[in-house]
């Protein structure tokens, strides 16, 4: 059987609309998860690329994450976390202070896509890119956070 393709809501557009850094503390974050990518109880770290892709609930619903005209992610699920759970402080090998922060960096069909940026304070640089064991340490510790919003059927 075939479905014909879906509609993409319309709050799910950017039509023009600027970026907002604003971010409370309480705000959730969403993502999507299918079922491979939890190891004992825990979404696994390497699941995590960087900078890390997520949705903020200010401009979406959390089945926007896992929305496809296609239907290619129905049997994904969403997890979240919140944006005062994920602004974590870290420090590196070579004694580099990172800020974790949520940076909103909305696409045409995703207004609410952001992303976490790394914050390094001895350079003055916010950077999507920070440190091999920068990334390693938030991988190992946000995968604690993220709570099971919506059910992955895969």
């Amino acid at each position: 059987m075939t479905t014909s393709p879906r509609e993409r809501p319309a709050r799910m557009m950017r039509n023009g609309r600027d970026e907002d850094q604003q971010f409370d503390e309480n705000e959730l974050m969403y993502r999507r998860y299918i079922e491979d990518d939890f190891d004992g109880g825990y979404f696994r770290p390497v699941r995590f690329r960087f900078p890390p892709s997520l949705n903020r609930q200010r401009y979406s619903e959390p089945e926007d994450v896992i929305f496809s005209e296609t239907g290619a992610f129905d049997e994904h699920g969403v997890l979240e976390c919140s944006v005062a759970q994920l602004s974590l402080d870290l420090v590196d090998d070579r004694e580099f202070r990172y800020s974790f922060i949520p940076v909103h960096r909305p696409e045409d069909n995703s207004y609410s896509h952001s992303e976490i940026w790394a914050d390094c304070e001895q350079t003055g640089t916010r950077d999507a890119e920070p440190s091999q064991v920068a990334k390693k340490k938030f991988r190992t510790k946000a995968s604690e956070l993220f709570q099971i919003r919506i059910k992955s059927q895969k």
